[in-house]
């Protein structure tokens, strides 16, 4: 059922409502619209609360008992802040004009008016209106789609450990669109009864393209890479260059788009990490009262497809701690001047009994980062060897 379009007429002055009665309800009628009238404030709005969903534009006097136009418009605006107000009135103080531009009305005529011009106006505001509407409405529909599109990332991305014998994990995975889609990824894969491979990656930009591009990485290094070769043969280097390959390829045509990656490879029958980096925040080891950061050089994939890309090996033992993370909370991606890389591994190394509580570990990351704040997705995973 097709609801009624309303255009609200307010003014004290009954003679003014019959008048504009007269002038306007056989060309609204023939546009579509219909006419209330209220006389008094309370009247105005009464007949709003019962029609607020109905009513497209006001058309208010601004000299009236009680409240002035501009003020009963914002009364009324408080819940519909985009509906059109047009201000009618035959005399305004310079007070009264500076008060209704700052209330944003949508348009100021005066008394007596112009009938075409009135109209004019008011089909304006009825079309601005409606246009708003619609807008909001697709919004709403876009962000609903997006919002199944973030449950199946989140669904695709929830990645258990499969070697909890051997080590804990925790991961944070944290969309900061309101979309609620990331451009993070991250996943653990079991490689035997002694290894298994930790990834996370970060691709440029955000939105959905950078959310497909992370669902296509889980689609592809698992199938096309680990099950194609030997376990023996998996090293986080040539799984770096080969992904390169890949990624480069896709992402051919896509300006600006790249992706920053690292892998690790934890060997617990050799009890060492291997690690390999494409431009993500280097991989962190904790170990007693220090941490040190296995950091590399290596370019972010997607730029150049011959990139070679090194690994380093370091030995583990009982109780130590891996810290990954994308760029998200790492200091180079904040705008925080008083946030370094000392104050990121301190808050770590301060947190190390307690790790895996990551809501503590990000409360005292945006603490530090003060009056700057976390203004991208962020993925941390944290790893402790048993």
């Amino acid at each position: 059922m097709t609801k009624t379009n309303y255009v609200l007429f307010i003014d004290d002055d009954e003679n003014v409502l019959k008048s504009l009665m007269r002038s306007m309800q056989r060309w609204l009628s023939a546009n579509e619209m219909k006419a209330l009238f209220a006389n008094t404030v309370v009247d105005a709005v009464n007949i709003f609360k019962d029609h607020k969903n109905e009513i497209k534009t006001i058309v208010t006097d601004q000299q009236m008992p009680v409240l002035k136009g501009n003020e009963l418009a914002k009364v009324l605006k408080k819940n519909s802040p985009d509906l059109p107000v047009i201000i009618l009135s035959g005399h305004s103080s310079m007070e009264d004009m500076q008060d209704i531009i700052n209330t944003g009305v949508f348009a100021y005529r005066a008394k007596p008016w112009d009938n075409k011009d009135l109209q004019n106006e008011i089909t304006n505001a009825v079309n601005y209106y409606s246009i708003v509407q619609e807008n909001i409405q697709m919004k709403n529909e876009l962000l609903s789609d997006l919002q199944v599109a973030s449950n199946l990332q989140k669904t695709i991305m929830n990645a258990e450990n499969p070697l909890k014998d051997r080590c804990s994990v925790n991961v944070t995975f944290m969309p900061n669109s309101q979309s609620g889609i990331s451009g993070d990824y991250y996943d653990i894969i079991k490689l035997s009864e002694n290894k298994m491979l930790i990834l996370s990656g970060d691709v440029s930009g955000h939105g959905v393209q950078s959310s497909f591009l992370t669902a296509a990485l889980k689609s592809i290094i698992y199938p096309d890479y680990i099950r194609t070769n030997s376990i023996d043969d998996i090293t986080p280097s040539s799984l770096i260059s080969w992904l390169n390959k890949r990624i480069t390829e896709f992402l051919d045509g896509f300006d600006y788009m790249f992706l920053t990656f690292s892998a690790v490879l934890l060997d617990f029958k050799k009890m060492t990490i291997t690690t390999a980096n494409a431009g993500q925040p280097p991989v962190y080891l904790i170990r007693d009262n220090s941490i040190k950061s296995i950091k590399h050089d290596g370019l972010a994939l997607g730029i150049n497809p011959d990139e070679i890309y090194a690994e380093v090996t370091e030995k583990i033992y009982k109780d130590d701690i891996l810290v990954l993370c994308t760029d998200g909370i790492f200091p180079s991606g904040s705008d925080s001047e008083n946030f370094t890389e000392i104050n990121f591994k301190d808050i770590f190394l301060n947190k190390r009994f307690s790790v895996h509580n990551h809501k503590e570990i990000i409360s005292d990351i945006e603490k530090q980062m003060f009056p700057s704040v976390i203004n991208d997705d962020y993925t941390l995973l944290t790893t402790i060897i048993l």
